[in-house]
């Protein structure tokens, strides 16, 4: 039974780190397509192609943590790829605490959960 359920946790801890490794991904496509757009003349044709993307790569990320929020870490590593998630987060949305999205705060005590059972 034991080494089952170590393989449980085994699966889970390399569900977060695709988790993280998807969204650190999918969190470059976003700064990419923000550098298109800026760069993009108004009115360009593709502009609207990459507001699209845009909206899509955000949907994504949304999913990413709220599916990130919901995962334990089981040892160190996963707790320190999901704080790194978080990190980047946090400074995106800066110090404001109404900015942050519902999701984030989610993540955000899930990482306090999984710093309380390691400590």
């Amino acid at each position: 039974m034991e080494s089952t359920n170590g393989r449980f946790l085994k699966a889970t801890e390399l569900d977060v780190q695709e988790l993280c490794d998807q969204y650190r991904a999918l969190d470059q496509r976003r700064l990419e397509l923000d550098q298109h757009i800026m760069a993009s003349p108004e009115g360009d044709q593709d502009q609207e192609a990459l507001w699209q993307e845009q909206e899509a790569v955000l949907r994504q990320l949304h999913e990413l943590i709220a599916q990130l929020a919901t995962m334990p870490a089981m040892d160190s590593d996963g707790l320190r790829n999901k704080a790194d998630v978080l990190a980047r987060l946090l400074r995106a949305f800066g110090i404001d605490a109404t900015a942050i999205d519902p999701p984030v705060m989610a993540l955000a005590l899930s990482v306090a959960d999984d710093v309380a059972r390691f400590v």
